[in-house]
């Protein structure tokens, strides 16, 4: 049985993002919603982990968040 104390996100995407502005535009988007999934996890009392397989590209770009 999953520990419901704690909300569990899968990263995956493309290894070929685009040049810097796309990869740019993708970090953005991602930082907004892991944001937000943290606001929610945060009124839950959850705690928050994300998953990554850390292939090339949006995989990796996760890494990079605060």
């Amino acid at each position: 049985m999953m520990d419901v104390s704690t909300l569990r996100i899968g990263v995956s995407g493309h290894q070929q993002i685009g040049d810097e502005v796309t990869i740019e535009f993708v970090s953005q988007q991602l930082r907004e919603l892991l944001q937000k999934f943290q606001h929610q996890a945060c009124e839950r009392g959850q705690s928050i982990v994300a998953y990554s397989a850390l292939a090339i590209g949006t995989d990796r770009l996760s890494l990079k968040l605060p």
